[in-house]
């Protein structure tokens, strides 16, 4: 349980968001909270969710080891992704959390479990009781439907997307509206926008409980595009988007100032994909206090074998970020 001493520190959204707030669980008078969607239903996570009728694993799983003080070796095993055989795409923490769902159906219930197994610090919620079903709607009318087919979208003659839905109305987790009304700092990304920034803060509730926390509401956006979604889209655009959906300008947008290295544009572009253009000027007339700062993570990730999904190989330096975040907090102390 933690202390009133604690600020309460609330990211929100998938891999990206759990990558800033590893680095994040290491200050010690902050109370992480890891807030995820439950519209997830592609690669291990999608074949357990349809399998086995629970909510989805994969970003749960995630948040968990992110905030997991267990040991290196430990985390490892648990994120391992099986390569062959009948288990082949699965991680080992997805089947376990799979087995306490099947068990337990409350995500709450299933978390305040398995958490003691992973020994976190801090707390993970989602932001929805049940599962949800993510709609993307594009300019062009276009409509994809499920979490996992727009993260697979390689069109790029639909036009940009301009309204996400959860078309089956999940109810919002009472924790999550706690956790965000009791928050010091509410961060917002990197992460896919639909999917991982979009999808958690859909509900009515839950955009409520944004507009009504005290605490200050920071962006974090992609470095990159991604194509057949925000290919056509500026960081301006994205954080538009955003405060369109919880009607609540943000305090802070965190932009990254050092130049992408040449190979990583080449490999990115190869698919399609390129920086994030900012359109500056337009972002500098929003109200939101801009934060130029160096935020690269050097090398590129490599992924499993056995993992098909498309990931990012480019990611925000988490050190770097929680540097900024505790200058917003408390801008005399550091």
């Amino acid at each position: 349980m933690q202390e009133k001493k604690h600020k309460n520190i609330t990211f929100v959204g998938g891999t990206g968001a759990a990558n800033i707030a590893q680095a994040a669980k290491q200050i010690p008078d902050w109370y992480v909270q890891i807030l995820v969607s439950l519209v997830d239903d592609g690669g291990s996570t999608g074949r357990l969710r349809k399998q086995l009728n629970i909510a989805p694993v994969g970003d749960i799983k995630k948040a968990l080891l992110a905030l997991s003080q267990l040991s290196n070796e430990q985390i490892r095993a648990l994120d391992y992704r099986f390569e062959q055989g009948e288990l082949k795409g699965h991680t080992v923490g997805n089947l376990i959390l799979a087995g306490f769902l099947k068990n337990f159906p409350d995500p709450n219930q299933s978390i305040d479990l398995i958490k003691e197994i992973f020994k976190i610090k801090g707390q993970v919620i989602t932001t929805t009781l049940t599962n949800g079903k993510l709609e993307t709607e594009f300019a062009s009318g276009y409509i994809i439907k499920g979490e996992h087919n727009l993260d697979e979208n390689l069109e790029t003659n639909i036009g940009r997307p301009v309204a996400y839905r959860l078309t089956n109305n999940p109810e919002a987790n009472p924790r999550a509206i706690k956790a965000l009304k009791e928050s010091k700092l509410v961060v917002l990304g990197p992460g896919d926008l639909g999917a991982n920034t979009i999808a958690p803060i859909l509900t009515t509730k839950i955009t409520q409980a944004i507009r009504q926390s005290p605490g200050k509401l920071v962006y974090i956006p992609n470095l990159m595009t991604k194509k057949g979604e925000t290919d056509q889209l500026t960081v301006h655009d994205c954080a538009q988007m955003i405060e369109k959906i919880i009607r609540r300008q943000f305090d802070y947008i965190l932009i990254n100032t050092q130049p992408i290295p040449k190979e990583i544009i080449k490999l990115y572009q190869s698919q399609g994909e390129a920086p994030m253009p900012l359109a500056l000027d337009k972002l500098k007339k929003t109200g939101a206090q801009l934060i130029g700062s160096n935020f690269l993570q050097t090398g590129v990730l490599k992924k499993s074998k056995a993992d098909r999904l498309r990931r990012s190989v480019l990611v925000h330096h988490g050190q770097k970020v929680i540097k900024q975040l505790k200058k917003i907090i408390t801008p005399d102390s550091y």
